[in-house]
């Protein structure tokens, strides 16, 4: 029988075509196309966080709360099976403190995800071994920390809870590494992987501090 994935795309703003009918000088009337930007989110979700804090949020506040909970460790513990086959759901602490430290911890996570730090060339990994540059025979040393791209070249100081990290079920490095399977990386590539480790030791980080937070 045939599998069908969905994708589900929820962006954090709409932009809407609004037709607004202006006036020219002379009184006859002319339409001009605007774009507006609203934020992504119902009536009710909107009354709801209106009578839970004593501020309003920025749908940007509100996206990293969400995102942070999400990256709870104790969240994903809880809810384990439930999300494997439902939406998400989110409880919202009624402790603005709180709320804030989530927020500002989510949003630096989705920033580190989405590869925007930048990253000093001393806080990267390093690659060694002379070789051909292609993927072929991946291998973790979990002895030494080191991520074989073939017999012979490798990513050091990989510790094996980053090689183990998942994300939709699957090992990120591992999953990179196989998706360019029997290709010779470039320069950028090797440069994208140690920023992909570097990213998943400050998700570790910032998933301990969300611990702490979200209890």
């Amino acid at each position: 029988s045939k599998t069908s994935e969905w994708t589900y795309i929820t962006p954090l703003y709409l932009y809407i075509e609004n037709n607004n009918k202006k006036s020219h000088n002379n009184g006859h009337l002319f339409e001009e196309l605007a774009i507006v930007k609203i934020a992504n989110f119902t009536k009710d979700f909107n009354k709801f966080i209106e009578n839970q804090y004593t501020f309003e949020p920025t749908p940007e506040q509100i996206l990293g709360y969400i995102y942070a909970i999400l990256h709870s460790p104790s969240y994903r513990e809880k809810y384990y099976e439930f999300l494997k086959i439902d939406f998400p759901k989110i409880t919202f602490t009624k402790d603005e403190n709180k709320f804030n430290q989530l927020s500002k911890l989510g949003l630096e996570l989705i920033e580190h995800h989405l590869l925007r730090v930048k990253y000093t060339d001393e806080k990267l990994i390093g690659f060694k071994g002379e070789g051909n540059l292609i993927v072929d025979k991946t291998n973790y040393d979990k002895k030494h920390n080191r991520l074989y791209i073939n017999e012979i070249q490798y990513f050091e100081n990989i510790s094996e809870i980053i090689y183990n990290f998942e994300i939709g079920g699957y090992k990120v490095l591992e999953k990179y590494l196989k998706s360019h399977k029997n290709r010779k990386l470039n320069y950028d590539e090797i440069t994208h992987i140690k920023k992909i480790v570097k990213s998943l030791e400050e998700t570790l980080r910032i998933m301990e501090l969300i611990c702490i937070l979200d209890k």
